[in-house]
Parts: C-alpha cells; sequence; structure tokens
C-alpha cells in the first residue's frame, strides 16, 4: 500500500509502524533538504535526505521524500512524503 503525507517541520506523521520526526526542513548551501528521524518497532534513525530521495526500511517499507518546501530565514519548512509499505509488514 503507498501512503502520500504532506507534513511540517516539528510534526510526527506515522505510516503504519512507522513513525516520521520532520526534524528540520531547510536550505543548505541553496539546496532543499530535510533531517528526519525514523522510528519503527524495532528500529530508529536520523537521515538526512534530498528532494527525490528514497531510505529502505528493512522489512517495512520505502520512505520517499517526493518535495520540499522550504525558504531562507525561520519559517517552517514543509515536505511531501510517500511511504510504500511492504505488504507483509504487520
Amino acid at each position: 500500500m503507498t501512503t502520500v503525507r504532506n507534513a511540517r517541520q516539528g510534526s510526527q506523521p506515522t505510516f503504519g509502524v512507522l513513525r516520521v520526526g520532520i526534524m528540520r526542513v531547510g536550505l543548505v548551501d541553496g539546496a532543499p533538504l530535510a533531517q528526519l528521524a525514523l522510528r519503527t518497532p524495532s528500529d530508529e534513525a536520523v537521515v538526512v535526505l534530498d528532494e527525490g530521495d528514497a531510505f529502505e526500511l528493512d522489512g517495512v517499507g520505502t520512505l520517499h521524500l517526493d518535495e520540499i518546501r522550504a525558504s531562507e530565514g525561520t519559517v517552517r519548512g514543509e515536505v511531501t512524503l510517500r511511504f510504500e509499505e511492504i505488504d507483509d509488514a504487520d
């Protein structure tokens, strides 16, 4: 199953067993980046992704960072996340 969600910096959307903490969204040397905390019942990781990147979570699925909406300054950025869940994941 595929799920798409928009999320603001500071939020924690969930996709089944995966919780995603949107830690930072912004521009680094003009390039949009997002720092995400990924948590499942059996694992956790902090990753920095570029727009268009994907991160595979073993036995759970793949999280895609489809879009980053960020600007210079202190405005909280937003991201569009797409999660492709593995069919047999609980």
